[in-house]
């Protein structure tokens, strides 16, 4: 559970009354909920959500690669965990209430919402992974502005990042999220734009990589 120091306002003066209504009904609430902001409860809701289904994120790609390479190659953080989190933690009241009323809503089906994306990205079907992670701002045209601190700015700043990888002689590895690589302001469109054609490989094992 991820944990941060709150404002000095209750959580229920935080939220609108039909997201303090679905919160209430929901059960299994992490210990001290009362103390976090809404978009650090949506967050920790749907960790615990995904735990419960026997996902780790200790078995994801990028921690095993990671893992792979500490102390054998230099490692390059195309992003800090502080600008990660400065970007949840930045959303306006509205779009943090917005954000746990959503997380509220699609708890129940989270087990089919994430077999549908891990079946995606098995596939390497990257547009049907963007499509799945962009249905809150279709849900809610309010989130359109979070979406885009949230996915959009951050593929411009990863797209810019590769593109100067292949300016340099070294080769490189370059791991990132499954739903930033599809749409068309995805990393994949975005380099295209600049002349890079990604060429995805054929299925090994259980997943396809680019």
């Amino acid at each position: 559970m991820i944990m941060c120091t709150c404002l000095n306002i209750s959580l229920k003066d935080q939220l609108q009354p039909p997201t303090w209504q679905l919160l209430s009904q929901y059960k299994e609430l992490p210990m001290g909920f009362e103390q976090m902001r809404p978009w650090l409860l949506a967050l920790n809701l749907t960790l615990q959500k995904a735990a419960e289904l026997g996902y780790r994120s200790d078995l994801g790609v990028d921690y095993y690669l990671l893992s792979k390479a500490m102390g054998v190659k230099p490692i390059i953080n195309l992003e800090t965990l502080d600008l990660q989190l400065g970007v949840l933690s930045g959303d306006s009241a509205l779009e943090q209430d917005l954000t746990l009323r959503l997380t509220l809503e699609q708890l129940p089906d989270m087990s089919s919402y994430i077999g549908e994306v891990r079946e995606a990205w098995q596939q390497g079907d990257v547009e049907s992974i963007y499509h799945s992670i962009e249905q809150p701002k279709r849900d809610y045209p309010e989130l359109s502005e979070q979406f885009y601190r949230q996915v959009t700015r951050r593929n411009l700043h990863m797209a810019r990042q590769i593109a100067d990888f292949l300016q340099d002689k070294e080769d490189y590895l370059v791991v990132i999220g499954g739903g930033h690589l599809g749409g068309d302001e995805g990393v994949l469109a975005l380099l295209k734009k600049q002349g890079v054609e990604a060429v995805q490989q054929p299925k090994l094992g259980r997943s396809m990589l680019y």
